[in-house]
């Protein structure tokens, strides 16, 4: 051995000369990973959302099933309940789906037709507690074989069967709601769109459940979205103005909307 050479020690591993990360490094790393979720959740809560349509025209798929099934053995008739116009409308449809799990099982994990009466999107509750799970679909009020007296000054408006428009894609059957069950939700050329985003009373349709869209089944058993301002241009009954006042056709301008509602699609 050189006399002239020095003791170096024993020889290290590779992964005890790395260098270890130095702070600058570990910054750049999180921010990178807090800019790729940045970009990733707006796309997920994106497909979360149109999941959840999907999921909302599938129920009311089945409920236009339903109301077809229960018209074409009740002559092509809409509801008559006997005496009591307010009687629940998936009641009336009964015998048409199985109700163990609304009967027998009130209060538990939804069973049968119960899980089809909510949209997925989002759920209000009733405030007074009238509904003890969350039903928010709601009929047009308009589809009623009406012939009580209490309804003789409008009965000429209701849709009394369904051959009775000769325009049956523009006739709301079921649509989002805020509230479903017995409420009456009877919508008229002059009925206003609420003045704050989630104030029901007056106007049970015009929710955002959707964005600016609401799902809905239609007379010729259709079901596709209706954006928030087309609720206006629907054939609701049967001497309905479709151009309004609150259509373009009838003249409203987009300063006329609560200021909620301006950046939907105008109709």
């Amino acid at each position: 051995m050189d006399g002239g050479s020095r003791f170096q020690g024993p020889v290290r591993p590779a992964w005890v000369l790395r260098r270890a990360f130095t702070l600058i490094e570990l910054l750049v790393v999180i921010s990178i990973v807090v800019l790729l979720m940045a970009l990733l959740l707006p796309v997920l809560h994106k497909a979360r959302k149109q999941a959840q349509a999907v999921a909302c025209q599938a129920n009311l798929h089945q409920w236009a099933l339903l109301f077809q099934l229960y018209t074409s053995e009740h002559e092509g008739r809409w509801f008559r309940p006997d005496g009591d116009p307010s009687d629940y409308w998936w009641r009336i449809l009964e015998p048409y789906y199985d109700t163990r799990g609304y009967y027998k099982q009130r209060g538990q994990s939804p069973e049968g037709i119960h899980g089809i009466l909510r949209c997925p999107a989002k759920t209000w509750y009733d405030a007074h507690g009238y509904h003890l799970i969350p039903v928010n679909y709601h009929p047009n009020d308009w589809l009623y074989d009406s012939h009580m007296p209490s309804d003789a000054d409008v009965a000429e408006l209701y849709w009394r069967r369904v051959d009775a428009s000769r325009c049956p894609g523009t006739v709301p059957v079921l649509l989002d709601s805020y509230l479903g069950g017995g409420v009456w939700a009877l919508f008229d050329t002059g009925t206003p769109p609420p003045p704050i985003e989630g104030l029901a009373y007056g106007n049970w349709f015009c929710t955002p459940r959707h964005g600016g869209f609401v799902n809905g089944v239609f007379m010729d058993w259709s079901v596709r979205k209706v954006g928030l301002k087309e609720l206006w241009t629907l054939k609701w009954h049967r001497q309905y103005d479709t151009a309004g006042p609150w259509t373009k056709a009838g003249g409203v301008t987009p300063g006329d909307w609560p200021h909620w509602m301006r950046r939907f699609k105008e109709y």
